[in-house]
């Protein structure tokens, strides 16, 4: 319900920006829509992440031991390399820059999910395996390999932005403290 009325004012927000006199340094060419898109691709990406949040914190989950150290690794680099594209593109978002880093850690990110399919596929578990003790890790890895997909996704929709609205090179991206710093120099204030 919370997750339903979010979505209703992020469209209604959307809306208004759509019917907003157009002004600034935008004016008709920004890609609004381009906005959308990502919007709804977040949305995706956030609701596959609760998910597996919930799952993982469930009680139902009961991982065997020798099955859970095998992916473990792959599952954490994944966790961690999605994490870290996902904030460098809300960062380029945000600063209007094209994303640096974002990709470098997509393909990490892809690389453990390939190394995680290849686990699955020569098989964790023995023939006498209860496949009961199977379902919660075949959940799980199918869950994060949904959103290594959909990371995927907003990083190919944020570089289009990029590229539509003409953002600018991430080597020129100042830091928020290097703004400040620059603001205060400019305004003749001792520092």
């Amino acid at each position: 319900l919370h997750l339903a009325w979010i979505v209703i004012q992020f469209e209604l927000l959307i809306l208004q920006v759509k019917w907003e006199p157009r002004r600034g340094q935008f004016r008709y060419r920004h890609p609004w829509e381009q906005y959308l898109k990502i919007g709804g691709l977040t949305r995706q990406c956030a609701n596959i992440i609760e998910a597996l949040n919930a799952y993982l914190n469930s009680s139902n989950n009961q991982t065997a031991h020798e099955i859970r150290a095998k992916i473990q690794e792959s599952c954490t680099k994944i966790s961690s390399e999605s994490s870290h594209a996902l904030r460098e593109l809300a960062l380029a978002m945000k600063t209007m820059t094209r994303p640096s880093n974002a990709n470098s850690h997509m393909v990490n990110a892809g690389v453990a999910a390939q190394d995680l399919k290849s686990l699955l596929k020569v098989g964790l578990w023995l023939p006498e395996t209860d496949l009961l003790e199977v379902i919660p890790t075949t959940t799980v890895v199918s869950l994060l390999l949904d959103v290594v997909t959909c990371s995927e996704k907003i990083a190919e929709s944020v570089n289009e932005l990029a590229s539509l609205a003409h953002f600018k090179d991430a080597g020129r991206r100042l830091s928020e403290q290097e703004k400040c710093t620059r603001c205060l120099l400019s305004k003749n204030t001792i520092i």
